[in-house]
């Protein structure tokens, strides 16, 4: 039965951060199992300013971010689990305009570290992969460099790799206090696996303080968040639908001076509803991500 589910499993994990790609070396990070009721605490708030203003930059930063999904199919008479480790690294600027914003992201590595029970295939990956992004009206469009295609042409297996970038901006507004909240929603067109997806997110943040990350001062902010995903495609000689609820809470470090993401810890749970071939699965997927900055 694992072996049978095993190709729609692996189109699951691109809603977060995975996809087929060859195997990495090394063991992937422990998943988390605790519920998503309140989000880790990584740093203190320090006492200091409760008011901040904040001046947009363009400049590049590098990031890793690393992924440790637990996967559990549930079927009527029994439930088997395994676990996959990712680490994503990539680059991203954000330009940010009265009425949109642009984004550069460039993904230099991906490495995969598949779990006993779905061992992936190698397949290779072209990377670096660059695309560019614009984000107006709450929808983020991505563009590919001129070396490649479409941005959902799903058949480019570095295409799923953009996935993490959504998560990796936060554009908050410009002038902040302690206690203050604000929500964002996003609307983005990305690959599942093979499958064609639109994942839409609703992120609303909380204003903790100021802390330090490592020598950086930063404002810490309370992270919910509402995911759900659709698409439709072919996966193989299959048709398969596929449809995601989620949430997520987290503890999210942006810059002082510029807004830019440090760091972000967060963990996700999702239900994951696939139709192929006249039959239904149901996945859950629990899934820690930690996404920081690296200079």
């Amino acid at each position: 039965m694992w072996n049978r589910a095993r190709t729609n499993y692996i189109c699951v994990l691109g809603i977060f951060a995975t996809a087929c790609a060859p195997s990495g070396v090394g063991t992937p990070p422990s998943p988390s199992t605790e519920n998503t009721e309140n989000p880790e605490v990584s740093r203190p708030v320090l006492p200091g300013p409760v008011s901040w203003k904040l001046e947009p930059s363009a400049i590049e930063h590098t990031y890793l971010a690393v992924t440790g999904t637990e996967l559990r199919l549930d079927d009527s008479t029994t439930t088997l689990r395994d676990a996959l480790g990712t680490r994503t690294e990539f680059r991203i600027s954000v330009s940010r305009q009265p009425r949109s914003s642009s984004i550069l992201a460039t993904v230099n590595s991906f490495t995969l570290q598949s779990g006993s029970r779905t061992g992936l295939p190698e397949i290779p990956l072209q990377l670096p992969f660059s695309a560019a992004g614009r984000l107006e009206n709450n929808k983020l469009t991505f563009t590919p460099s001129a070396n490649h295609s479409s941005a959902t042409d799903c058949s480019n297996t570095a295409v799923f790799t953009l996935s993490v970038i959504p998560r990796s901006f936060v554009l908050a507004p410009l002038e902040l206090h302690t206690g203050m909240t604000w929500t964002d929603s996003t609307s983005v067109e990305l690959c599942s696996g093979s499958i064609p997806i639109v994942v839409t997110s609703v992120r609303n943040f909380r204003i903790l303080g100021e802390s330090l990350s490592g020598a950086t001062p930063v404002i810490l902010l309370e992270k919910r968040e509402k995911l759900h995903s659709a698409g439709e495609g072919s996966s193989g000689q299959h048709r398969v639908l596929l449809n995601s609820e989620g949430s997520g809470v987290g503890q999210v470090a942006i810059d002082r001076a510029t807004g830019l993401l440090v760091d972000d810890t967060s963990t996700y749970t999702a239900i994951v509803s696939i139709r192929s071939s006249g039959r239904d699965q149901r996945f859950t997927q629990i899934v820690k991500e930690h996404v920081t900055r690296t200079n």
